[in-house]
């Protein structure tokens, strides 16, 4: 099986993933994964992708023309198909006034602690920034929880940590 990393990022409008996706089915594909997001005008979509048959970006490319997209794509190795497994995830929500530095530090602290991060989103509302990651955490145990806290607290934000539950997408 061939596993391809597709990477599309386009100005917002609607069909985008209807468009995407009929393509992808039409030749065959399999969407194994996916993630997409719009931030302001602009819209993100990633998509894992398999198929039996062999092909070039080229070929992949060609197969998207007709409709104005142009994702990226990457050819995975069979390392990088692997799903990972192990330790529950985290959700961490972070509340604050907006300021630089919320993103930096928290995802430092996590880095440090050796946390891997597998989802971020931010969202500014009416001067409050808000910012809810999914983590793997460094280890089974929850020594890494009171560190991160610490962070938080040093930049005047507000920190909930949580596991996330097994019926959570």
């Amino acid at each position: 099986m061939n596993h391809y990393a597709l990477t599309f990022v386009v100005k917002d409008r609607a069909g985008i993933v209807a468009a995407a996706t009929e393509i992808l089915y039409n030749q065959g594909f399999n969407i194994e994964d996916s993630s997409s997001t719009r931030l302001r005008d602009i819209f993100t979509m990633m998509l894992m992708v398999s198929h039996t048959e062999d092909y070039s970006e080229a070929q992949l490319q060609s197969f998207f023309a007709a409709v104005k997209l142009s994702p990226s794509i990457y050819k995975l190795s069979e390392a990088d198909t692997e799903v990972a497994n192990g330790r529950e995830h985290y959700i961490i929500s972070v509340y604050g006034s907006d300021k630089p530095g919320i993103v930096h530090k928290v995802t430092a602290a996590l880095a440090e602690l050796g946390a891997n991060i597998v989802d971020l989103q931010t969202q500014k509302a009416k001067g409050a920034y808000i910012m809810v990651l999914e983590i793997v955490p460094p280890s089974d145990s929850e020594e890494w929880i009171e560190p991160v806290k610490e962070a938080a607290r040093k930049i005047g934000t507000d920190i909930t940590v949580r596991k996330l539950d097994v019926f959570e997408l």
